[in-house]
């Protein structure tokens, strides 16, 4: 039997799960029972490669995580625009909408519109995303040792933007099988090069003296541009578009 004093105990917990429970969980709505000025959208378009543009849309009663998810219904639409290119987005399976254009994302404009059959539609989110670029060094699969530094050069430059550059990898720890990750993130200005010692890049974690010095650890450079658009205003509730353009190689760590 529970006594009057764990009772009391317990049913506070039950209700913090029971809170948790509630904050977490969010239903979907259909757009047909929403107005456009309920709606909270956030769009984000993104060019991983030479020829591809990926475009990203999740829409919302509100901000944040714990917001309903909209499913479009009853007509309503998102499309995108990239030039004389346009897409009807397509739901998946975490009821986003998403496509793909095989177009080179460098400086081009992406148009996203909302078209509705009932109600105020909103055709007009922006964003152009940002000037393409190569890296230039070091090569692909380049093996980096102990006591040296990494140097990472890119072009073009576009000097009054920031970059944000991520170098990381995975080592095998010593003595184990166990897959220990590595990274360093920084953003700086967009000045064509960059350099960081590869010691401190493999001990961003803390982590140096148990990697196995027998095995070389696979690992990546990676580049990223970011810029902002500009959301259509019948949105009522708010939301953001916004545009990223990244270039990624694959090098090795000699532990």
């Amino acid at each position: 039997m529970v006594s009057t004093f764990m009772r009391y105990r317990i049913f506070p917990v039950l209700l913090l799960f029971s809170s948790i429970w509630t904050l977490s969980a969010c239903d979907n709505v259909d757009s047909e029972d929403i107005r456009t000025s309920g709606i909270y959208a956030y769009f984000r378009a993104s060019a991983d490669n030479e020829n591809q543009t990926y475009i990203f849309a999740d829409l919302r009663t509100g901000p944040g995580l714990f917001a309903d998810k909209i499913i479009l219904s009853a007509g309503d639409t998102l499309k995108a625009g990239m030039g004389p290119v346009e897409h009807t987005l397509s739901r998946d399976g975490n009821n986003n909408y998403v496509t793909t254009f095989d177009i080179n994302g460098s400086d081009a404009e992406v148009i996203i519109g909302l078209d509705r059959a009932n109600d105020t539609d909103a055709p007009n989110s922006r964003v152009t995303l940002p000037t393409g670029f190569a890296i230039t060094t070091p090569g692909a699969a380049h093996v980096f040792n102990r006591g040296e530094d990494i140097t990472i050069t890119w072009d073009p430059s576009v000097s009054d933007k920031n970059i944000n550059i991520t170098i990381g990898g995975t080592c095998t720890a010593s003595g184990t099988s166990q897959q220990l990750s590595f990274s360093r993130d920084v953003t700086l200005s967009d000045t064509g090069t960059y350099a960081s010692a590869v010691d401190v890049v493999m001990n961003a974690r803390g982590q140096l003296d148990q990697f196995d010095t027998g095995k070389n650890c696979p690992g990546y450079i990676f580049l990223e541009r970011k810029t902002d658009g500009t959301l259509d205003p019948n949105y009522g509730k708010g939301g953001s578009i916004s545009a990223s353009l990244s270039r990624r190689i694959n090098i090795e760590f000699n532990p």
